[in-house]
């Protein structure tokens, strides 16, 4: 069945408004009748005090596009805002930054399904055009937890984000914080919100299916994160495989390459080491002392127990 939500009639979901002009219209999706969750694990949604449950996960996706046309309301959206650094690009005739709904974020089931449709039926924004001025950030949120303890649960995971998304890793508006070791910095890699951890340095969305894997990714990420944060980092690679192997089209060979960069991202926010192989996509300007309030310090444990700021170690291999 698919799901079926009503249009609400309002403007300023249906016509590209100005930055911010979008804030407090959102539609809380993650709310879902109990019947929704049927074929969901009772881990992945808590009670509420009404008929509706709530999944324990939530996404929400910003989408810019170079051009956007004919916009209408689409459930998937909560608006549509013009973007600054968009507009900055050659190639951008009416900047757009298309901003989803909170969504359920939830495994394989009925509810993701509906999830996908609504995605699908919105495939005339999905699919508009982007390049290297357009951003995806992507904002994540686990029932119970703050915006920084969602922060610190999603650091030991994080390298294959980084590798994913390595090209993006010297944008000044996306890098701070490099080694996530602060509890929420606006322009950081992760900025924790109050509720919310927000990824800002994925690149653009560039289609329909590339926004549904996505969203399949995250939802490993979050799940290893909060329900079986001792795994290890090899072992989170392996589950996630058959979806990065879907998003790099079934290459083995370059999913290989991105695995590799994953466990030397990772190394580098667990250990400080940074290899050969990421330091060319690592910030030139990262070793300057009056950079160190943007990009953070790695900090180790000394032997009193105290956390301390640590040089970065380069492998010479």
């Amino acid at each position: 069945m698919r799901i079926k939500y009503n249009k609400t009639g309002h403007r300023g979901r249906s016509h590209l408004v100005e930055y911010h002009d979008t804030n407090g219209m959102d539609r809380l999706f993650n709310f879902v009748p109990a019947q929704e969750l049927r074929d969901v694990n009772k881990k992945y949604y808590v009670p509420t005090d009404s008929k509706y449950l709530k999944t324990k996960f939530a996404i929400g996706f910003e989408i810019e596009k170079l051009t956007v046309r004919g916009e209408e309301e689409y459930a998937l959206f909560r608006g549509y805002e013009r973007d600054r650094s968009v507009r900055n690009s050659p190639r951008s005739e009416r900047d757009c930054e298309a901003i989803t709904n909170i969504l359920p974020l939830v495994p394989n089931s009925n509810l993701k399904n509906k999830i996908m449709d609504l995605m699908a039926e919105a495939r005339p924004i999905l699919d508009a055009p982007v390049d290297n001025f357009c951003v995806g950030h992507v904002n994540l949120s686990a029932d119970g937890m703050s915006g920084r303890e969602l922060k610190a649960a999603l650091k030991p995971f994080s390298g294959l984000i980084y590798a994913m998304y390595k090209g993006r890793l010297k944008k000044r508006y996306g890098n701070g914080d490099l080694f996530l070791n602060n509890s929420g910095y606006y322009r950081g890699v992760i900025n924790a919100k109050s509720r919310v951890a927000e990824y800002r340095f994925p690149s653009a969305v560039p289609s329909t299916e590339s926004l549904m894997k996505r969203y399949s990714l995250f939802f490993e990420l979050m799940d290893t994160a909060v329900h079986k944060p001792r795994t290890r980092f090899n072992t989170f690679l392996e589950r996630c495989r058959p979806i990065v192997m879907r998003m790099y089209d079934q290459d083995a060979n370059k999913v290989e390459e991105v695995f590799q960069l994953a466990r030397d991202f990772q190394r580098m926010l667990d250990k400080g080491r940074v290899s050969r192989r990421i330091l060319p996509y690592l910030p030139d300007d990262l070793h300057r002392s009056d950079r160190a309030d943007h990009y953070g310090r790695y900090y180790s444990y000394n032997s009193s127990g105290e956390m301390v700021a640590t040089p970065l170690r380069v492998d010479r291999s």
